[in-house]
């Protein structure tokens, strides 16, 4: 998975820099779905941040319900959905957003805050500072 080099105009008009996917695939051995997400690497510190959750899923449709949606839409690429067809040998998918960092808000002045789990030191940190003492993740 790669960051695209060039903006694209997004399904909302706006200017985007894509994530990209591309596969190859076998039209006989290919799984029908298949779950993932997008990591960025810190090369200097080897170190991940993980996309949060929920995963990204894809279903592989049956080829012969395709009906050149692609074609319709001048694009190569599935944009943004879970349903894909196999066209070529090739699934040719991009999603906008990557939700990586970790934002959260403090609930009134209830010692409460909403957010998502920390997943590396630095969120932990982070959060300690802020008046975070402890987290529930549901």
């Amino acid at each position: 998975m790669t960051r695209a080099t060039k903006e694209t105009t997004w399904l909302t008009g706006e200017k985007v820099r894509l994530w990209e996917l591309k596969l190859r695939l076998s039209t006989v051995n290919t799984p029908l779905h298949f779950c993932y997400k997008y990591s960025i690497r810190n090369e200097r510190n080897d170190t991940y941040v993980w996309e949060r959750e929920p995963s990204r899923v894809v279903h592989i449709k049956e080829p012969s319900e395709y009906k050149g949606e692609l074609g319709e839409a001048g694009s190569t690429k599935w944009r943004n959905v879970n349903d894909v067809f196999l066209v070529n040998g090739y699934i040719n998918k991009s999603d906008a957003n990557f939700v990586g960092g970790l934002s959260f808000d403090k609930i009134a002045d209830l010692g409460i805050f909403i957010g998502p789990y920390p997943q590396i030191e630095e969120d932990v940190i982070t959060m300690a500072k802020a008046g975070v003492t402890g987290v529930f993740n549901v």
